[in-house]
């Protein structure tokens, strides 16, 4: 027997070709499902001399997965390149293109095929798969922050700007606002080529064949969409400080909602420091920053007690944060069900009783990872005219100054977020870890 995607084909398929159409589509979709259980944003489908390896791409790394009969691979490109309307026939350059694995799905995978020796190589991205996410809760906010950000999602005008490692969260969380003002009548327009793909009945600027010609949002286009009296726009790529000055000043008058890519809120908050007034300032609301990470497989997941020279660290790191006021957050976290397998605190008022990390072995329910799926950690910097006016008296608005000053403020941070997840079971501490290295003080 030989294992293909999870399904067990009968070894007699090294030597036929004619598998069925059924047989390769249902594996394909195991091999997606594998896929999103993990987290893993591609899958790399590869040729070799005796083999056909499928790979998973999980975060920076290239996860092996199964290894399918060598003489099968020609009719899964078939059936691949027939479903998405490839050209069966074309074998020496890249074509790219989008597929339903199952016809009950709203929601293509992209595809991608190009020539390497020995045959095709076959990429599907699962990156477009998990656009349905109904609530900002889903994509990783609670607490205060998500408070804040449907508070000011809510408000008649205003900017909220939501900065994010890659355009994916991006797009998610201002569709998912969009879609939440779309049941309360209001007139939404979107400006930017992302964006605006992600909310086709919103309106937006056409050329004159009908076409969308806003790739990158500028402060013209801008101009243009606004005649149209939109409540609220939804702004994806601005193109750079000119149009965020005239975004602010716009925000008086409607509500603006801008996805940004971004190391964090802090970085787009000294910016806006450095480029404003303080009469520009107070049209803003909130400044939101997410990032990705794998998330623990809840059946091999690891817990441990830290040391107390990692307990000192961390206290040094959140020199404002009690070990009992972390206790406290994590109560809240417990009542905004994050982590909700687990039913003890893994802290006290005294001290961190555990953390958790993934088992270097996995299991056989997360393909020996340690991971299953992702899970976001959020931030959100409310916009306050004393706060603002304190930092914008701060001789040198570095990033350490601003975010000590925040974090002095109650202000939940990105790695705190981090920390309270992966107190309730969520994230790894070693991923929790190397982020505080980075923006250490």
């Amino acid at each position: 027997m030989i294992e293909m995607g999870g399904i067990k084909i009968n070894s007699m398929l090294n030597n036929r070709t004619d598998v069925s159409d059924d047989l390769v589509s249902s594996s394909l979709s195991h091999l997606v499902t594998t896929g999103n259980n993990i987290g893993a944003a591609h899958i790399h489908i590869e040729p070799r001399e005796k083999y056909i390896i499928v790979r998973y791409r999980v975060g920076n790394e290239l996860v092996l997965g199964s290894k399918l009969p060598v003489n099968v691979y020609p009719k899964i490109l078939s059936h691949l390149k027939q479903k998405s309307g490839l050209d069966i026939n074309e074998s020496n350059r890249v074509q790219e293109g989008k597929i339903l694995l199952d016809n009950n799905s709203d929601h293509a995978i992209g595809l991608n095929i190009s020539p390497v020796i020995g045959g095709e190589k076959i990429i599907l991205s699962l990156s477009s798969v998990n656009h349905n996410i109904a609530s900002l809760k889903n994509l990783g906010y609670w607490g205060d922050n998500l408070y804040l950000l449907n508070k000011c999602s809510q408000a008649e005008r205003g900017l909220i700007l939501i900065s994010s490692n890659d355009k994916l969260g991006n797009l998610l969380t201002l569709k998912t606002i969009a879609n939440n003002l779309y049941f309360r009548g209001l007139s939404v327009a979107s400006l930017g080529s992302d964006i605006e793909a992600s909310l086709p009945k919103s309106i937006q600027i056409k050329t004159i064949d009908g076409n969308s010609n806003n790739r990158i949002a500028d402060e013209n286009k801008m101009k243009m969409l606004l005649r149209k009296n939109p409540d609220i726009v939804f702004i994806s790529n601005p193109g750079g400080s000119k149009i965020l000055s005239s975004i602010l000043v716009q925000s008086n008058k409607r509500l603006i909602c801008v996805g940004m890519v971004s190391d964090g809120a802090l970085g787009i908050l000294n910016k806006l420091l450095k480029i404003s007034n303080y009469h520009e300032l107070k049209n803003l609301s909130v400044i939101t920053s997410q990032k990705t990470l794998k998330k623990l497989c809840i059946n091999c997941r690891e817990s441990f007690t830290p040391t107390k020279l990692e307990i000192e660290k961390l206290t040094q790191y959140f020199n404002f944060l009690s070990i009992e006021k972390l206790n406290d957050l994590e109560k809240m976290a417990i009542e905004d069900s994050i982590g909700s397998d687990l039913h003890e605190l893994s802290s006290s008022k005294e001290t961190i009783n555990r953390l958790y990390r993934s088992n270097i072995h996995g299991c056989e329910d997360c393909q020996y990872t340690g991971y299953i799926g992702k899970v976001n950690i959020t931030e959100v910097i409310e916009s306050d005219r004393d706060d603002l006016g304190k930092l914008m008296t701060i001789e040198k608005n570095t990033l350490n100054e601003i975010r000590n000053y925040l974090n002095k403020q109650g202000n939940i941070s990105m790695e705190l977020d981090g920390l309270l997840k992966c107190l309730r079971g969520m994230t790894d501490f070693r991923d929790i870890n190397n982020l505080m290295k980075v923006n250490r003080v």
